[in-house]
């Protein structure tokens, strides 16, 4: 399980493509209903660093990912053969972003604060900086970019969209932050093969988000408590 989940991560964490074509909308929008029933589900990330309480699609499967981190995903839909871009709009990724991507100073830098206060356009150029170099030796050209602010049931959400091209592949990103959580993001994609992709349901499962801290963090060092 958690190999399957680390598959689609790499490119949910590391392929950062931002830039050519943007909008960002600031008013925030209602949520509105989810485009299928949904189930509450409660799963520990890998040695119970973290507790995650989470809706998604009733037929859909949980599991841990790594210490910071859960997914779920439709096993009906997943192929053990497909590719890690081929596996984007099936997964949906959940994880402490400082923690999985091992910095801590993530969110509490200049970026992510106008960020969540209203403002995308340097955490769009952070991502741009971030592409300089070809990731695992991939190139990519933009197509589009779009972000919009949610009224959230406990905090502002932030949903971020956007479709690349790498190596003839057009890809569809999602990646959805919460204000009042702002350490965790909900990540997945958008195939229009798919009658249910990833991203077409992460701004319900970031919605709908809880989580229980299991870890302290001392020096650096990710240290397992017993709360």
């Amino acid at each position: 399980m958690r190999g399957r989940f680390f598959k689609a991560a790499a490119v949910l964490c590391a392929v950062a493509v931002i830039g050519g074509l943007s909008a960002c909308q600031t008013q925030t929008a209602s949520i509105g209903a989810s485009p299928v029933p949904m189930g509450h589900i409660t799963q520990d990330s890998k040695d119970g660093y973290i507790t995650f309480s989470f809706d998604m699609p009733e037929n859909w499967t949980a599991g841990a990912g790594d210490q910071f981190s859960v997914g779920c995903y439709d096993k009906e839909q997943i192929d053990s053969d497909a590719t890690s871009y081929e596996e984007l709009p099936l997964v949906v990724h959940i994880s402490n972003y400082p923690c999985y991507s091992r910095d801590s100073s993530i969110t509490t830098s200049p970026i992510y604060q106008e960020l969540f206060n209203g403002n995308p356009e340097p955490f769009k150029e952070d991502l741009i900086q971030s592409f300089q170099e070809p990731f695992q030796g991939q190139t990519a050209a933009l197509e589009t970019f779009d972000c919009q602010y949610y009224d959230g049931k406990k905090g502002t959400i932030i949903k971020i969209e956007y479709t690349y091209t790498v190596e003839e592949n057009q890809v569809t990103q999602v990646k959805c932050f919460r204000s009042d959580i702002p350490n965790y993001i909900v990540q997945g994609g958008i195939d229009p093969a798919f009658p249910l992709s990833s991203g077409d349901i992460a701004l319900w499962v970031m919605d709908s988000l809880e989580v229980t801290e299991h870890f302290s963090i001392k020096d650096g060092v990710f240290q397992k408590t017993d709360s």
